[in-house]
């Protein structure tokens, strides 16, 4: 029975999440479990669970009396998680270079060149971002630094993920990843460090041009 549990557990999360980052969800709705099992045709046991790991996620908030609601964002606090989480995934990523493998390389720069795609989604283009970035940041053997990087990225993908901020920049993100790949490809610690950072920089600041007024 607790496997079946945690199954419909892991299937209300991705459910949720997805709702979460589509938008369908909105920053500040409340999310009653009664209300999510009766419209899932579930117990609450398992929706109590998912709101719990997205709560862990950074995605839901919960206050003391255990009421959820979608989390959200001030200003400051959105810039404070991009610059941790980026600040994690350098460290992360220079951790990984030195364990990354040919065959992930190559594959690093075929989820490049699909990236070029200017006829992609927006969540499309981000999700190949995440996998281009992914490559290193995984190798670097760091469970749970991965494990943070990872939920931080999908909860900034809600604000990072518009039409208008990924294609007036399109250009500047395909530089700033063929230099890093470059550098990834040579395995020279120093140009990748310093390839990382502008582009993570660079992303901060379209962040503050776009949400700081």
């Amino acid at each position: 029975m607790k496997q079946v549990s945690l199954t419909l557990a892991a299937q209300v999360t991705a459910l949720l999440k997805a709702e979460i980052l589509s938008g369908s969800l909105r920053p500040g709705q409340v999310l009653l479990p009664k209300d999510i099992s009766e419209r899932l045709g579930i117990s609450r046991v398992p929706v109590r669970e998912s709101l719990q790991h997205l709560a862990a996620m950074g995605l839901v908030q919960q206050k003391p009396n255990k009421s959820a609601f979608v989390a959200t964002l001030s200003f400051s606090e959105l810039i404070e998680l991009a610059a941790t989480i980026f600040s994690l995934e350098h460290t992360a990523s220079i951790k990984g270079l030195n364990y990354i493998t040919d065959e992930e390389i190559s594959e690093m720069e075929e989820t490049l060149e699909k990236m070029k795609n200017r006829t992609l989604d927006a969540s499309d283009w981000y999700d190949l971002n995440q996998t281009f970035h992914g490559f290193l940041f995984r190798a670097s053997g760091w469970p749970k630094m991965v494990k943070q990087i990872e939920d931080g990225r999908e909860n900034l993908k809600r604000f990072q993920v518009d039409d208008e901020l990924i294609w007036l920049n399109f250009d500047e993100f395909d530089a700033e990843h063929r230099a890093i790949f470059a550098c990834v490809k040579k395995r020279n610690h120093r140009t990748t460090a310093i390839a990382l950072k502008k582009h993570f920089d660079s992303s901060i600041k379209l962040l503050e041009g776009k949400f700081g007024g």
